[in-house]
């Protein structure tokens, strides 16, 4: 299965530590949506969108070149780097719509400091690894 990953990772670049860690162990074409405004993905099984939370949503990058460039009938997955807020805001908002449960990750915090980054990375993997799996 080819899949792809669409990514911003503007702020602490957890985002990109996260998608990072899924293509050592996964065959994952990474692609920078700050950098990249138009590709064609039909060639792609499953595409990722990978972002940071901004105002209650994606980075614009990546909104933008999901309108530009995905099509119909794509198998899509998420991966909000933002924590609680996006976990509750996926369990109030869409979780009903989609049908599936969302991961909620570990924190890449400095109150988070406890974890180290190995640590992180770890549970990180663990949970992402069955969502990528299952298509």
């Amino acid at each position: 299965m080819k899949t792809a990953i669409v990514y911003a990772s503007v702020h602490h670049g957890n985002t990109k530590k996260i998608i990072d860690e899924i293509a050592k162990t996964n065959d994952v074409e990474l692609i920078d949506a700050t950098q990249t405004v138009e590709k064609d993905l039909s060639e792609y099984d499953l595409i990722g969108f990978a972002s940071g939370v901004y105002g209650g949503k994606f980075h614009q990058s990546v909104l933008k070149f999901a309108s530009v460039n995905l099509t119909d009938n794509k198998n899509v997955f998420l991966i909000c780097t933002y924590g609680g807020t996006s976990y509750a805001s996926y369990n109030k908002y869409c979780r009903a719509m989609t049908g599936r449960e969302a991961a909620k990750l570990p924190s890449t915090s400095p109150a988070n400091a406890r974890w180290t980054q190995d640590k992180l990375l770890h549970a990180w993997r663990e949970a992402l690894l069955p969502y990528l799996s299952e298509v």
